[in-house]
């Protein structure tokens, strides 16, 4: 049997209008081809993302900035995060991150405002410090002030104020080895100079935490120690967001002192000394020999004091003093 093949045109299996198409297709593939060969075609740059550093080791409780780098968009704003969450630390838009009170390793993330899929994350590691108060650390501020007596008349001033750590004094009965904050203030007045203090504050310091817990004052009669039955907090190691407390001290000699802090937020502020992050936090204190004071200072936990001070006190005779200073030296490490 002999098999016999027709030869048909093309258009017998198809319709030109199909082959038309079928060229079409296969034009506009091969075409596409060649351009994405030689690198043609595409939606425009990739956005990136370079962080620096890419990696720190800190301390406890101290800070580092970090800076990002947009590539591929005009719009170079990051959103700045802290991937571990509130228990990594904290990070404001400025790119200033502030470690927890926890040793580990912690992740910051800037993401891409302009294309929020692009971040870049940098490892911090957290390692602990030892450093406690010592004697012989020294803070000193600067500042202006008003004194208003209770019947109304008013002076300006300005003042220096140190703050120093020292050893008990002789004769107070308390260890030789025990450690006080010992604040001296100077007040010039138009007409004259009157000196404060010292008002000596003996504390306990746990090695761990960090927590400055008052035992001892000079704020009794005359200046005479007054001891507190049961040690207060009067300065948390671990100062965040969620700082909160009161302390309430009854003294040996039946004085009562309640102090009340709290963080309200945290602010950038720059100081002859330097710029820092800072705690801001709101104190009230209820002294019942010595009258009650407001105020509102700037922690910096690694300084172990205040940077910055705005405090309203009023005695038990109505004179009431307020004061703005800020801090102006200290021997004290910065790192």
């Amino acid at each position: 049997m002999q098999l016999t093949v027709h030869k048909l045109p093309i258009n017998q299996f198809f319709p030109i209008k199909y082959i038309r198409l079928l060229l079409q297709f296969v034009m506009f593939a091969m075409f596409a081809a060649l351009l994405d060969g030689c690198g043609g075609g595409g939606g425009g740059p990739s956005v990136s993302v370079i962080i620096n550093p890419s990696t720190a080791a800190i301390a406890v409780g101290s800070t580092q900035a970090f800076t990002a780098t947009i590539a591929g968009s005009t719009n170079t704003a990051v959103t700045w995060s802290v991937k571990e969450g509130a228990s990594g630390g904290t990070i404001n838009s400025l790119g200033v991150y502030t470690a927890p009170y926890t040793t580990g390793i912690y992740h910051v993330v800037a993401t891409s405002q302009a294309d929020p899929t692009k971040i870049a994350e940098a490892t911090v590691t957290v390692i602990g410090t030892t450093r406690l108060l010592q004697v012989g650390d020294t803070w000193n501020y600067t500042g202006n002030g008003t004194f208003t007596t209770s019947s109304g008349q008013t002076s300006n001033f300005t003042f220096t104020l140190a703050r120093t750590i020292v050893l008990a004094q002789q004769g107070t009965g308390l260890p030789p080895t025990m450690e006080g904050i010992s604040l001296t203030m100077t007040l010039t007045l138009p007409s004259q100079t009157i000196t404060i203090g010292p008002d000596i504050t003996y504390f306990s310091q746990d090695p761990n935490n960090r927590d400055v817990m008052e035992v001892a004052d000079n704020g009794g009669a005359g200046g005479s120690l007054r001891t507190a039955n049961t040690p207060g907090l009067i300065f948390p190691g671990n100062w965040n967001s969620a700082t909160s407390f009161t302390t309430d001290i009854a003294f040996s000699n039946g004085d009562t002192d309640q102090t009340t802090e709290k963080v309200t937020g945290t602010e950038q502020i720059s100081t002859p000394t330097g710029t820092f992050s800072a705690w801001n936090v709101t104190e009230n204190e209820l002294d019942s020999r010595n009258g009650n004071t407001s105020a509102t200072i700037a922690i910096v936990s690694k300084l172990g004091a205040p940077v910055k001070i705005d405090e309203k006190r009023t005695d038990d005779l109505g004179n009431t003093i307020t004061y703005s200073g800020e801090l102006a030296s200290t021997n004290v490490p910065l790192n």
